[in-house]
């Protein structure tokens, strides 16, 4: 099949959120999160379930959740800037766990489909994620909340308008990929080993091969 040909069912693209579907790099964000909020007197154990918990979402609504009273703390910026500099941290050091089966499932999907990224991350953990041993290379562009301040829908809008695409389809883990879609206009594909596992679905896979050999 050549670069240009479509997808079935007529998908032009696949689009991907990045945390839970692609790869999960929740022991990092909570070794970072719970040595910060330490540093700054904050009594609060950040564990890998919590960041699963609030995966999915803008970075600030993820901070409200799991530090209800970031809203009234007195020092918000230091507070950011030391998260965001200890997370980049522990990224280099840990890194994220790609899902079974991503990597070659990346490269065969690349070789045929143009792919892309939309995520509701921050702008250094996009970047983060696309040098990750060269995965940026499988994608044609890509973009998320912390680069544009947009809801995911409104990215995945501005992705297909920078790339013409006419008919990509969406591929995440949680509700809220799922509704994003929607008010985007276009298909959604759930991925049950994400952190939303029991999410109904129209099409859901239980595994990223499986995934693969669907849309290849």
């Amino acid at each position: 099949m050549s670069e240009n040909s479509s997808l079935r069912h007529g998908y032009d693209s696949v689009i991907f959120d990045i945390d839970g579907t692609l790869w999960n790099a929740a022991a990092s964000t909570a070794a970072a999160w719970t040595e910060v909020f330490s540093r700054h007197n904050i009594q609060i154990t950040v564990t890998t379930a919590d960041i699963e918990g609030v995966a999915g979402r803008p970075y600030l609504d993820c901070l409200r959740i799991v530090f209800k009273q970031f809203d009234g703390f007195s020092d918000q910026a230091t507070l950011l800037s030391d998260l965001a500099a200890a997370e980049k941290e522990k990224m280099v050091q840990l890194g994220g766990t790609l899902y079974p089966g991503v990597r070659e499932g990346l490269e065969a999907l690349a070789s045929r489909h143009p792919l892309y990224l939309v995520s509701n991350c921050q702008d250094w953990y996009l970047d983060a994620f696309l040098e990750f041993e060269g995965l940026g290379r499988f994608f044609r562009d890509s973009t998320c909340h912390g680069k544009t301040k947009l809801k995911k829908s409104e990215n995945i809008l501005l992705i297909m308008e920078q790339n013409a695409l006419k008919n990509p389809v969406y591929v995440g883990d949680t509700s809220g990929d799922h509704q994003s879609a929607n008010q985007a206009g276009i298909d959604y594909i759930h991925v049950s080993y994400g952190f939303e596992k029991d999410h109904p679905a129209p099409v859901v896979f239980g595994n990223f091969s499986e995934l693969v050999h669907r849309l290849s």
